[in-house]
């Protein structure tokens, strides 16, 4: 059935819209040029509208001039595409087997453009590397597993890149069903696979553009992560001691307040407890610090395990520690038998013995230390006052338990 244009009309609409995609990416790479997938997708778009201009300009440049670079810039621009396709799977990328299917299929289009002309030989050859290009593409694609919006996206893609391969088988077998160069003329088969040529760009177009806007939108979630992330390292540097994770100062004087406050609002009594160890100083000088800190882990944890979820447990620095105790009874004299009673119980508990290695998660070879270390412990039982003056006060019984002999609680 006659057309009201020829193979020359198609060629340059489809080569306007190889043009129009081309502008499209490059105005989208200019603003995402840490996405490398759209840089080959601007770059591949380009070659192929060249390409497609030097195949258009048959008969008015030299058969082998116009089909040699033509299909090179074809080629080339194809498989540019694909490789941004699977970057943006995340896939490696095996660059040098890709230059070596490039590099057969255009020795082959020179042999048989200029050597021995044979157009459905020639045709083969390009058919057989583009769908191998998209096949490969498409299998990439496909095996994203990942953000659900961008998987989608790709999945789309693949089923994209199957229907141009199919395409392009399609438009081979119509090749040598009609004897080669006789297809050059027919022009319903060949608007045929230029419509489906002209749908795949604009799909592949609006998908690439999404795949751009999902890498920012990515790029925005992993920043306010990683932001958040700081955030949080900040406040722990700021809140809690790197050793042994327990709030320090900062943060105790906060929870200190808190429970002044809660004690006045209720009438029940907090108590301060500030203790010591007594025999640091000398396994410190004697085994150097990484034991000392050891040792202080190992004493944060059993404070840890004496207390209620609603307690505090704070290092104040070297081997000064307090635990902050709250909701005691309303009577003061109850409400400090009931804090000397836990600090009974944390004076026991840390004068277990300690088991030590002075090399790192005990490794073999390293010295096994088995250390004696009470702690002298000062009670302040509270309802109302300064937080510094609570603290002052549970210091002073502190430094009367070490001065009474250590080992013991004073008041």
């Amino acid at each position: 059935m006659p057309l009201p244009f020829d193979l020359r009309t198609l060629m340059l609409f489809i080569t306007v819209i190889m043009i129009a995609r081309a502008l499209a990416f490059w105005l989208v790479w200019r603003s995402q040029k840490n996405y490398s997938s759209m840089g080959a997708w601007a770059w591949g778009s380009t070659l192929v509208a060249i390409g497609l201009l030097f195949v258009g300009m048959r008969g008015k440049l030299p058969d082998a001039v116009s089909i040699i670079a033509g299909q090179a810039a074809v080629v080339g621009g194809w498989m540019l595409i694909d490789l941004g396709f699977v970057r943006a799977a995340g896939r490696s990328i095996h660059r040098r087997h890709w230059l070596v299917v490039y590099g057969v299929t255009m020795a082959a289009v020179v042999w048989w453009a200029v050597v021995q002309p044979h157009y459905l030989a020639r045709t083969a050859v390009v058919t057989a590397a583009e769908v191998l290009f998209d096949g490969y593409a498409a299998w990439s694609v496909w095996q994203y597993r990942g953000y659900a919006q961008r998987q989608r996206a790709l999945r789309w893609l693949a089923l994209a890149l199957v229907v141009m391969a199919v395409s392009n088988l399609i438009k081979f077998q119509l090749a040598w069903s009609h004897g080669g160069d006789a297809l050059l003329y027919s022009a319903w088969q060949n608007l045929q696979f230029y419509l489906v040529a002209t749908v795949y760009c604009v799909v592949v177009t609006s998908l690439c553009v999404l795949l751009a806007a999902l890498h920012i939108q990515e790029q925005l979630d992993a920043d306010i992560v990683q932001r958040e992330h700081a955030q949080e390292q900040v406040r722990a540097l700021a809140y809690y001691d790197p050793l042994t994770q327990l709030p320090n100062r900062r943060l105790l004087d906060d929870r200190l307040q808190q429970a002044v406050a809660h004690a006045q609002r209720t009438g029940q009594h907090g108590a301060a407890l500030v203790l010591d160890l007594d025999n640091f100083k000398p396994l410190n000088d004697r085994f150097g610090h990484a034991v000392g800190d050891a040792l202080l882990q190992q004493v944060a944890k059993r404070l840890a395990l004496q207390v209620r979820a609603s307690d505090t447990v704070a290092r104040l620095g070297g081997d000064e520690f307090v635990v902050l105790l709250a909701a005691l009874d309303g009577q003061p004299d109850r409400a400090t038998g009931q804090a000397v009673a836990l600090a009974e119980k944390i004076r026991a508990a840390l004068a277990q013995p300690y088991v030590l290695h002075t090399g790192a998660n005990a490794p073999e070879g390293s010295e096994r230390i088995v250390h004696q270390c009470s702690a002298s412990i000062g009670v302040c039982a509270f309802r109302a006052g300064v937080t510094s003056e609570i603290l002052m006060r549970a210091d002073a019984a502190m430094y009367q338990a070490k001065k009474a002999g250590r080992n013991r609680i004073g008041v």
